[in-house]
């Protein structure tokens, strides 16, 4: 039989045991107490781990705020000795965070092998213990009383919701229709210089429309590359939303273009070194698909040079380098009117690549009648293509029809009135 004081600090407070003794040959070791004054702790050092171990994956899933610990320990020092830090063991940790999560290490016994512990002093002895849990059940009545009030709270949340949300399904109009793109920048690969931004905007064509609250444009973070192989790689993990809308009508009215012009993205990238010289780094240009889905796309950028080799000094000693005055170039220009685009003599750079992520929506009604074709095209766009072409014949049938029923009017009141005439004649 090995004895020993048994004691626990949590912060500035004590948890009191009753039962004092650790028995060897019986395993087993039965203490309870008072968690009195407990602190509360913070996490503390470098809160990212680069090697979660299993555990720690679990624990910190989502950001944990505020914790509070208790410590249940034992003194294996003996009896009539000194105590010493190196005697004091932990046999339990109890753990309770902002979310309402109590966690207990190492867990219940639950009829488990017991837990090993042993002492540090001459006679190296070996302790067991299990952990049980000791509270009374909860009665019904107090069972029934948790469970209304979780129904309680899950009903006002719900509300909370419906309030913020609807319980109406979001629709728009017969002749519209909506796309909504939720798109993110991933990455920039393989530029000359560091310390890259991105400018991105989207120019919308005839037809095309957005909320007053929308935005076109935007401008990432400035990132540092890291060498990856033989490649120097910024991540950026830049996410953006796009609600558009398109007018159907507008198919009808351009008969000149079979299908509507989709809206265009224009990327252009630059850095900024420490003495605060700009440099443009690349051009590229992307038209959002028409074909609904995940999209994910990686952009050849290039940029212009000059005629001399000064463009290039000036580029590397004060900064600055050619760029173009309408991003629109990298693409069909917005003010080219012809059927003929050449960019012959045009010098340019290949530089690096963007990687682009694109999630695709589109909703409209005129959609309904192809979910139940078998002979439904997973192109959106040609879909409604196709529709508006098959419109525009059925309104062409409709007014030869309208026409010949009028000729045939026309025609039997002609005879209708000859014949009147003739008798009149006669008579």
């Amino acid at each position: 039989m090995a004895t020993g004081a048994a004691r626990t600090v949590v912060g500035n407070g004590d948890v009191t045991i009753h039962k004092k003794q650790l028995s060897a040959q019986h395993g087993l070791w039965t203490c309870g107490g008072a968690w009195s004054g407990a602190n509360v702790s913070m996490n503390e050092g470098n809160i990212i781990d680069l090697n979660p171990n299993p555990e720690n994956r679990l624990r910190k899933r989502v950001c944990g705020g505020s914790t509070m610990r208790m410590f249940i320990m034992a003194d294996l020092s003996p009896k009539d000795g000194e105590p010493r830090p190196e005697d004091e063991r932990v046999l339990c940790a109890i753990e309770a965070d902002s979310n309402g999560v109590v966690s207990i290490r190492p867990d219940l016994s639950k009829g488990r092998k017991p837990y090993t512990i042993g002492s540090s002093g001459l006679g190296r002895d070996v302790f067991e213990y299990s952990i049980e849990h000791a509270s009374n059940d909860i009665s019904s009545d107090y069972c029934e009383q948790e469970q209304k009030m979780y129904r309680e709270l899950y009903q006002r949340h719900n509300s909370l919701l419906a309030t913020f949300i609807g319980k109406e399904f979001e629709t728009v109009e017969r002749n519209v229709l909506r796309v909504m793109l939720f798109g993110e920048i991933e990455s920039a690969r393989n530029f000359e210089y560091d310390n890259l931004y991105l400018h991105f905007f989207v120019d919308l064509p005839r037809g095309w429309s957005v909320p007053p609250s929308q935005e076109l444009s935007w401008v990432t973070q400035t990132c540092q590359t890291k060498v990856e192989g033989k490649e120097n790689v910024a991540y950026y993990s830049f996410p953006f939303d796009l609600e558009l809308f398109y007018q159907l009508e507008q198919m009808q009215t351009d008969a000149d273009e079979k299908l509507p012009s989709l809206p265009i993205l224009y990327i252009e990238v630059l850095s900024m070194d420490s003495w605060h010289r700009y440099r443009t780094e690349g051009y590229t240009h992307y038209v959002i698909p028409s074909q609904t889905g995940v999209h994910k796309e990686t952009l050849n950028c290039w940029r212009p040079t000059g005629v001399s080799v000064l463009a290039e000094l000036r580029r590397f000693f004060i900064g600055g380098s050619p760029e173009l005055e309408d991003p629109t170039y990298t693409g069909v220009p917005s003010t080219f009117q012809g059927n003929h685009l050449s960019k012959f003599g045009f010098r340019t750079e290949t530089t690096g690549t963007v990687n682009l992520r694109l999630n695709v929506m589109m909703q409209s009604k005129a959609l309904s009648d192809q979910k139940a074709s078998s002979k439904a095209s997973s192109n959106i766009m040609q879909s409604l293509g196709l529709n508006t072409l098959q419109s525009n014949v059925m309104q062409v049938l409709v007014a030869l029809r309208n026409a010949q029923r009028r000729m045939r009017l026309a025609k039997e009141k002609a005879i209708v009135m000859r014949d009147y005439q003739s008798e009149n004649t006669e008579a």
